[in-house]
């Protein structure tokens, strides 16, 4: 809804205020990501061993930069791992794809527009969309057999969902 929001602004003044749209998500969530955070940590110093709370410090470092896809991907524990005790930071993933989706789907969709424009063809936009859906659908359907966290966490084999709903 942002980002149709910056549309309809840049249709009317001709300009897209992308410092604008990343100063409002930013308000809007990482206040209460960084109170979560915090909790957590402060919790965790009260009821957990010193060793299970000293692997937090990284999770929660991923969990505030938006990047814990990428940081339990890397890791050896996970939604897939057995016998693991999960990471209180683990649902941070998905906000975290959201959140790269929401970094670079701006960008692509000025350079789809300004494509459009430059080629007079208005249908490069949505074309370009589906394009980009497609990629990643195709990049999820690749990697799943194989690796399975690899298709759970990877931004580019997740951003088909957030895609179709911008092409809707």
């Amino acid at each position: 809804a942002e980002i149709e929001f910056e549309i309809a602004l840049a249709r009317e003044s001709g300009r897209v205020r992308l410092r604008r749209f990343y100063a409002r998500r930013i308000r809007r969530l990482l206040p209460a990501a960084a109170v979560l955070v915090v909790t957590v940590c402060l919790a965790s110093q009260l009821v957990l061993p010193r060793l299970t709370r000293a692997g937090y410090v990284s999770d929660a470092r991923a969990a505030l930069l938006y990047v814990a896809n990428w940081h339990f991907l890397g890791s050896s524990t996970g939604y897939f791992a057995e016998g693991a005790s999960p990471s209180p930071f683990l649902h941070f993933w998905s906000l975290a794809i959201e959140e790269q989706f929401y970094f670079v789907y701006p960008l692509a969709l000025i350079g789809l527009l300004a494509l459009a424009r430059k080629r007079g063809r208005q249908s490069w936009v949505p074309a370009g969309l589906v394009v980009l859906l497609l990629l990643s659908l195709g990049r999820q359907l690749w990697v799943a057999p194989s690796d399975p966290n690899g298709a759970y966490y990877a931004t580019d084999a997740r951003l088909y969902q957030l895609l179709a709903g911008a092409c809707l």
